[in-house]
């Protein structure tokens, strides 16, 4: 029997975004994926009103939910689709997605980061790989020419790209030509699109509670320090 919140829908990821230095905040997943989920209104009153959470991440960039947020002071990272890349590395097609996306809700609805696309290098998708790094600057430079200069740009990325994860300290970037462009996101003038948990250009999404779950590596829960 489903939940009212249903299966995927806010609280079934909950992660840390560093904010700024020695600010810590607190953000949710918010999935859409169940039945008998609330109405996008309810689940923002409820996150405003009865917790102390700051942050939602946001799959897609459904209208409803984003307005859903205006007024509730709450940050609010919204997903340009997979199939979305390769337009959004056009200026005319990043020009559109922005006076599409977030024109309309921002600045009511707090819109503080994009993430262009999601877990893109699991795709195994050539054309989405290449075209990652040329929409992520193409999105920034149409976000500053449109006056949001504030709405930095990221792209979520599972651990897949990692190997030998345990320890964390004997992590390191899988061998492939497929994971040469993300290179770009960690270095050099990307550097300035958005800090982030693991570094200042890129976010690794992690679900500790379903590797414990599906028993498989329970020890990824000790990736990250709890006192960064």
């Amino acid at each position: 029997m489903a939940t009212p919140w249903g299966g995927d829908l806010v609280i079934i990821c909950i992660f840390l975004a560093i904010a700024a230095p020695l600010t810590t905040a607190i953000g949710v997943n918010y999935g859409t994926k169940g039945d008998n989920l609330p109405p996008p209104a309810t689940v923002a009153a409820f996150l405003a009103n009865r917790t102390i959470i700051d942050r939602v991440k946001l799959f897609d960039n459904n209208p409803d939910i984003v307005r859903a947020f205006a007024g509730t002071g709450i940050s609010v990272m919204v997903t340009a689709a997979n199939g979305d890349i390769p337009s959004l590395a056009t200026k005319e097609g990043a020009a559109a997605w922005v006076a599409a996306n977030v024109a309309p809700y921002y600045p009511a609805t707090e819109i503080s980061l994009v993430a262009v696309g999601n877990e893109i290098m699991d795709t195994a998708d050539q054309n989405l790989i290449g075209n990652l790094v040329p929409a992520m600057r193409t999105l920034k430079a149409a976000l500053v020419a449109a006056g949001y200069r504030r709405i930095r740009v990221s792209t979520p990325s599972s651990l897949g790209i990692l190997v030998d994860s345990q320890p964390p300290s004997a992590t390191r970037f899988r061998d492939g030509r497929d994971v040469v462009p993300f290179f770009a996101v960690l270095k050099g003038k990307e550097r300035k699109l958005i800090p982030s948990v693991t570094s200042p250009t890129y976010a690794s999404l992690v679900y500790p509670a379903r590797a414990i779950r599906f028993g498989s590596r329970p020890g990824l829960i000790s990736t990250f320090p709890m006192h960064p």
